[in-house]
């Protein structure tokens, strides 16, 4: 079996080196697909509940795609002081960059809609905040995920090893 060629070599080493980039306090990260579900979920649920939790969500506009710069998407991922990756509907880009931050050492937040998709059975182990495509339930996502911010930042802030003083 073939090992990595040196050029392969040259592209991981380049993103690797970008993992001394300081995390940013205060900023979230929102990882979905540009589905309008997405966009509805993140303006009445993910948007709202970042705030909530006191961070300045990275415009959600900004999607990472299969055109996009990887190096770019290392540098949100690193930077980011907490991160919320959507599954709904099992994008594939949205798969992809959930892998590239559990490889880089970050654990994001994940929900899912739970009327599109049943999430792969290795996702078990991670949890998941699901909703429906429901007012009431966007709601209580918006509170549970505000929830979870918290939880998450506190327990950020108290470890020394993560990068956030």
């Amino acid at each position: 079996m073939a090992g990595v060629s040196s050029y392969e070599r040259s592209l991981i080493d380049a993103l690797l080196q970008r993992q001394d980039r300081p995390i940013e306090p205060g900023t979230g990260l929102a990882l979905f697909s540009a589905h309008p579900r997405r966009q509805t979920a993140y303006a009445l649920a993910v948007g709202p509940a970042m705030r909530l939790a006191g961070l300045n969500a990275i415009d959600a506009t900004v999607t990472f795609t299969d055109v996009s710069r990887l190096s770019c998407v290392v540098d949100a991922l690193m930077t980011a002081q907490a991160i919320v990756v959507d599954l709904s509907g099992l994008n594939a880009s949205v798969f992809y960059v959930l892998g590239l931050a559990h490889a880089l050492g970050r654990c994001p937040i994940l929900i899912s809609n739970s009327n599109e998709v049943s999430l792969p059975f290795d996702f078990g182990a991670l949890r998941c905040l699901f909703y429906r495509d429901e007012h009431k339930s966007l709601i209580e996502l918006r509170e549970d995920l505000a929830r979870a911010l918290r939880v998450f930042l506190a327990s950020s802030a108290s470890d020394p090893d993560s990068g956030v003083t």
